[in-house]
């Protein structure tokens, strides 16, 4: 069962990667640099160049790879997808071996062809959120164990590729802690003590980061000369937006704010999208009545990232994710109640539902083509250079001499 899941969830995780590679076709290519330079340009920062940087650890292994921009990247989505695909067929190897073939299938089902998962995921050729991913799986994994601790560690190490390992891993791992805790399986004080190894762990890379770290003047130099040259407007933007967001820390956390208010109606019927898709899983998939859990582990990061940052498709993939998580685990720890047949019928129906709206993108949790025809037309995202330009007149510049 494993070796099953396995194959499949690298299939979904690159397909779209291997379609473009096996056409060999230039305007594939083209579509690479040009769609995907904002999240490639971070990719740029590693530790050989820029010391020890934040979100770092991504980068690195890329410049591993080798220095072509678009290689490169392929093969460290291709690394992020066995490295996410591992401790989640491992999940399903467990279910199968715990409840039964049939419910472990359902899950499997539910996560390859969720429009929040791979579906989308495999769409961002140069993002780490599979990266990311992997990390919040192999943390709950430990936990389903009871290894709390190593879990904990886990997510601390994440935060190296990007934050969001900590702002969607310990929500999920908060989650299966107090039900262990109402189980009697887990104490206080145990959960005191990993608090306080990830608050330490957070606090000591954050504080080796601020001392090792190269300039922010060098880290842009390097993040706007690592991608080939371009003069489409497009690229070059992105290409400075990245870079921007990247070297000006707290100020660039302000200015994502700022671009979701200045976004307005549009920004809020995006995100109220977001969060529908993500409740939705509380039909396709089977909580045993925990719906605090639910809300701690997937609408609780969910909404925090929507208020602070950008990309409201991302944020949706990895409640989802987490809510997927919350889910299966659940599942295994109620061996003696699994989920009756109708159950999994309604959950088979909720997901053909989902599909029908489209997969997401990093923008928007669904595309919504269909729904151009039958309702009033679904406004379309703003384009963030037009946002940067009235939150931060001066981005371009701070961006190529910060």
């Amino acid at each position: 069962m494993a070796s099953i899941a396995f194959a499949l969830i690298v299939f979904m995780g690159c397909r779209h990667i291997y379609q473009s590679y096996a056409s060999d076709k230039l305007r594939d290519v083209l579509q690479l640099h040009r769609s995907l330079v904002y999240s490639r340009t971070v990719l740029a920062t590693n530790y050989f160049d820029d010391a020890f940087v934040r979100r770092g650890l991504g980068g690195s292994i890329v410049r591993i790879l080798g220095k072509n921009w678009i290689e490169g990247s392929a093969l460290f989505i291709v690394i992020s997808v066995v490295w996410l695909a591992l401790p989640l067929s491992a999940i399903v190897k467990r279910l199968a071996e715990t409840i039964s073939v049939k419910v472990a299938l359902f899950f499997l089902l539910i996560l390859i062809v969720s429009p929040q998962t791979f579906l989308a995921w495999s769409l961002d050729f140069t993002r780490t959120d599979m990266m990311v991913a992997g990390f919040i799986v192999w943390s709950c994994v430990l936990m389903q164990t009871g290894k709390l601790y190593r879990a904990s560690i886990v997510l601390v190490l994440g935060s190296l590729v990007h934050e969001t390992s900590l702002i969607y891993g310990l929500p999920i791992l908060a989650a299966l802690a107090l039900e262990l805790r109402s189980k009697g399986r887990l104490n206080l004080s145990s959960m005191v003590r990993a608090s306080i190894v990830v608050t330490s762990g957070t606090a000591a890379l954050l504080i080796l980061q601020a001392l090792l770290s190269a300039s922010p003047q060098t880290i842009a130099m390097h993040m706007l000369s690592a991608a080939p040259k371009s003069a489409h407007p497009f690229f070059v933007n992105a290409q400075i937006m990245a870079t921007y967001m990247q070297v000006t820390g707290p100020q660039g956390v302000k200015d994502a704010i700022c671009l979701n208010a200045e976004e307005g109606g549009v920004y809020i019927f995006w995100s109220s999208m977001a969060l529908i898709a993500v409740l939705a899983y509380l039909i396709i998939l089977p909580f045993y009545r925990r719906y605090i859990l639910f809300v701690l582990a997937a609408l609780v990061p969910c909404c925090f990232l929507l208020l602070v940052a950008n990309d409201i498709g991302r944020w949706a993939q990895l409640s989802v994710l987490n809510a997927w998580l919350l889910s299966s685990t659940l599942t295994l720890w109620e061996e003696e109640s699994p989920p009756a047949d109708l159950r999994l019928i309604a959950g088979v129906v909720g997901i053909m539902g989902m599909l029908a709206l489209g997969s997401g993108r990093y923008d928007r949790p669904f595309t919504l083509y269909r729904l151009r025809y039958v309702v009033a037309p679904v406004p379309n995202r703003v384009p963030y250079t037009k946002l940067m330009d009235r939150c931060a007149p001066g981005w371009r510049l701070a961006a190529t001499a910060p």
